[in-house]
């Protein structure tokens, strides 16, 4: 009896193996289409998702790689300097803050401002005593009681002491406060639309007019980056190149400008040449003082064809492209010549005009060869 239960539940689980088998072939067998994409060395491009890169001629390049470190726009940047002795105080922004034209950063408490508070009101006071005897002089003028003379000076006098009072009063505004100030602040505004790339100073720190700067804000629209040329290389770097820039910081995300400045003198210790690559940066991801690796792309008078590095497939020694011919995607051995970032340089394989997977080649690569 036993025994014929356990034959039962035998055949039941063989049974249920053969249904499992039998279920999963006829979801999940390959379609005649897939067959047929798959034949060697032959595919409908409509079945694979890619890009495609034009073979063309291009003058050879060879690239030199530096070393480089990002630098602020030097045009577009400005040092803020202390115009006043004094304890600084209502620091209102930190390291990388985006700054607006005319916002406060940071006040001083100062004797300076003091002094010429004390000289404006002095000013205003001559001012005010100058209108009075002027009115009064014009008074007996017009009564024949003084003479042309005497209401003529006190005319000048008048506007004498208004040119004075003016001339106090913008001194004041140059050095951040107003006539209506209670306390003798000066208050330090950014002159420009940028964002704060250095900061000297903290509260309660006493600052001198004839010390460092305070600030330095720089528009980080565009910003330079300093590449480093040995000897060997200066011959081969000239305005105009072009340039790829990576980052540390951005290992994914290449950056491209051309070469707009090369230095004429050694640094003398370091013995390399200084080029200049501006660089737009408008989504304001490099900041100043990182490190860059940048390869510049020198000419040569030879051409050769030249393809998108991620057309070219290394395998088993050799080199492959896939170049879809009407419609059908082929597996193409070529030579190489050379290769840099950005082109693959072609000795034979592929013509001018052909076009080939760039993007996606190797998934189709792999496809077709596994189906040989």
């Amino acid at each position: 009896m036993v025994k014929n239960k356990r034959s039962i539940w035998i055949g039941i689980t063989v049974l249920l193996c053969i249904a499992s088998f039998l279920l999963g072939y006829l979801l999940f067998k390959p379609s005649a289409k897939l067959k047929s994409l798959l034949k060697p060395q032959e595919s409908y491009s409509e079945y694979f998702v890619y890009k495609t890169d034009t073979a063309k001629f291009h003058e050879l390049s060879d690239e030199i790689v530096l070393n480089g470190r990002i630098s602020f726009d030097e045009n577009n940047v400005v040092q803020i300097f202390p115009m006043v002795s004094g304890i600084t105080q209502d620091i209102n922004v930190n390291l990388g803050d985006p700054i607006m034209k005319g916002q406060s950063l940071v006040s001083i408490k100062s004797g300076d401002i003091s002094e010429l508070l004390t000289v404006y009101h002095a000013s205003k006071a001559n001012y005010e005593l100058a209108q009075k005897n002027f009115k009064v002089a014009e008074d007996l003028y017009k009564a024949d009681f003084n003479s042309k003379l005497q209401y003529l000076s006190a005319k000048k006098e008048l506007e004498k002491s208004k040119n004075e009072l003016q001339k106090n009063k913008e001194n004041l505004a140059i050095f951040g406060t107003s006539e209506d100030s209670k306390i003798p602040l000066s208050i330090i505004k950014s002159p420009i639309n940028g964002y704060l790339v250095e900061k000297n100073i903290t509260n309660n720190m006493k600052v001198s007019k004839d010390g460092k700067n305070l600030f330095t804000i720089s528009d980080l629209n565009k910003v330079w980056i300093w590449g480093n040329v040995f000897e060997d290389d200066i011959s081969s770097v000239k305005v105009g190149l072009m340039v790829k820039i990576s980052t540390e910081a951005f290992p994914n995300k290449e950056f491209s400008g051309t070469i707009d400045k090369v230095s004429h003198v050694l640094e003398a210790t370091a013995r390399v040449l200084r080029i200049r690559v501006v660089i737009d940066n408008s989504e304001k991801l490099l900041r100043p003082e990182m490190y860059a690796k940048l390869k510049v792309d020198v000419p040569s008078p030879q051409r050769f064809i030249a393809l998108d590095p991620r057309a070219v497939i290394f395998d088993k020694d050799s080199y492959f492209v896939v170049q879809v011919i009407n419609k059908n995607l082929v597996i193409k051995k070529v030579e190489i010549f050379r290769k840099s970032s950005h082109r693959t340089f072609i000795e034979s394989g592929v013509d001018e005009g052909s076009i080939v997977v760039s993007e996606g080649s190797l998934l189709i690569y792999n496809h077709i060869m596994n189906h040989i």
